[in-house]
C-alpha cells in the first residue's frame, strides 16, 4: 500500500457487522505515527464518533455517514 499518513489525516474503515447486511464507515484522525528499529509502523489513532450518536444505546436509532463532514463529528479528546 503505497501511502503516506501524516498526524492529522482522517481515515475510514467499513466495519462488515455479521448482524446486518449494511456496511457502515467508521471514521478516525491519526494523532501520533510510530517506527520501532525493525522499520515497522504504527499509528496512535482517535475515533471520530457522529455527534448525534453520543449517549444513544438503540443502535437502530444510530446515525451513519457516507462521507465525513467535520461539524458533524466529535473529537472523544475534548
Amino acid at each position: 500500500m503505497d501511502k503516506l499518513w501524516t498526524v492529522g489525516d482522517i481515515e475510514s474503515l467499513i466495519n462488515n457487522s455479521r448482524h446486518s447486511t449494511s456496511k457502515i464507515i467508521i471514521y478516525a484522525q491519526i494523532i501520533k505515527l510510530h517506527e520501532n528499529n525493525l522499520g515497522e509502523k504504527r499509528a496512535n489513532i482517535i475515533w471520530l464518533p457522529p455527534k448525534a450518536n453520543i449517549g444513544v444505546t438503540d443502535n437502530s436509532k444510530k446515525v451513519h455517514f457516507d462521507n465525513f463532514k467535520p461539524h458533524e463529528f466529535a473529537n472523544m479528546r475534548d
